[in-house]
């Protein structure tokens, strides 16, 4: 749900007032940084409430600590280059 509502206030501002394509990347960065958010909060040894309010259940995968500065650091890379791609791609 969060990714939906993060996705349509991205895209009012990357496609304001009428840039389809502006539109579509900021859907996308919302709703995909949301969800990949959560794939890597799956990872640590915490639980959590991926599917909240629809789903009570909690997952994790158990495989890092939330505080490993190496996967952190990693994941941030992954992020920021995730991010500025589209900005290079169409200007």
């Amino acid at each position: 749900m969060a990714g939906v509502i993060f996705g349509i206030a991205f895209g009012a501002l990357m496609g304001y007032p009428n840039n389809v394509l502006g539109w579509t990347l900021g859907l996308l960065a919302g709703f995909g940084g949301t969800t990949s958010h959560l794939l890597g909060d799956a990872f640590t040894y915490e639980s959590f409430k991926p599917f909240y309010p629809f789903s009570n259940k909690e997952a994790a995968l158990r495989r890092f600590r939330s505080g490993n500065k190496t996967i952190n650091r990693t994941m941030l890379a992954i992020g920021t280059f995730a991010f500025i791609i589209p900005f290079l791609v169409f200007p």
